[in-house]
């Protein structure tokens, strides 16, 4: 993913609700939609939100695979398919379902629950990568509320989730090595966000003499600054800011 912050300039800062540095870019909402920005769904333990996804995401792996658990019945047919399934607690629902397959159910109404089912798990997927917890321990143990940051993401719905554990149980190295690698971690199209001049409202740097670089930059390149972009510092942006 991809993020941004819907908020303030009088919001960043060593102790205010975002610290990224003193540089950054500025887009506004109607720019960010038509980029693909999605505001996050801020979630916490044991809401009726991540409660509802988690059930819709755990639920929708099982239909899909009702093809394979026909045919398992078929070789073993006194044998119960549900002791093989990894997914702790399995729900009854799901329960249910594999246990009404039999030699004789119809391939036709198998297809057409995994294709249902594909699609529930692909949303439920998307909500995953839009959802984020309101609040977050960060890597030095300080909590942070993140509901704050007002986050919108970018996200990438061809690439997979990679999770902490393997489904036995074990540690999955590939989630480590991840963890650790700075950002960003992928570099390259399509897993990058091209954002034109035109749509950037602001472009922030620390000193002054930094904006007339960016400025004799953008001039070497023989690109036209657009009349609605303003290139100045973070300081004297939050003053404009408080003045309006």
């Amino acid at each position: 993913m991809i993020s941004f912050s819907n908020i303030l300039f009088r919001d960043i800062g060593p102790k205010e609700v975002i610290d990224y540095g003193n540089y950054g870019i500025s887009i506004n909402r109607h720019n960010a939609i038509e980029l693909g920005l999605n505001p996050v769904l801020y979630i916490y333990d044991n809401s009726i939100i991540q409660e509802s996804i988690k059930y819709n995401y755990e639920s929708a792996i099982i239909p899909q695979v009702l093809d394979c658990f026909k045919e398992f019945k078929m070789k073993f047919p006194n044998l119960d398919a549900t002791s093989y399934i990894k997914i702790n607690p399995l729900s009854a629902e799901s329960k249910n379902l594999l246990n009404s397959i039999d030699k004789n159910t119809n391939d036709s109404l198998i297809k057409s629950l995994r294709n249902i089912f594909g699609r529930i798990f692909e949303n439920s997927n998307n909500q995953l990568l839009l959802s984020k917890p309101y609040k977050v321990v960060r890597k030095n143990g300080d909590i942070r509320i993140a509901y704050n940051e007002r986050e919108w993401r970018k996200i990438f719905l061809d690439l997979h989730f990679i999770t902490e554990f393997e489904p036995n149980g074990k540690i999955n190295g590939e989630f480590g090595t991840w963890l650790n690698k700075r950002k960003p971690h992928l570099n390259h199209n399509p897993h990058v966000l091209k954002i034109p001049l035109e749509s950037m409202n602001f472009i922030f740097v620390k000193d002054q003499h930094e904006v007339d670089e960016i400025k004799n930059f953008l001039g070497n390149l023989n690109i036209k600054i657009p009349q609605n972009l303003i290139i100045d510092t973070l300081n004297n942006l939050k003053g404009i800011e408080n003045n309006n």
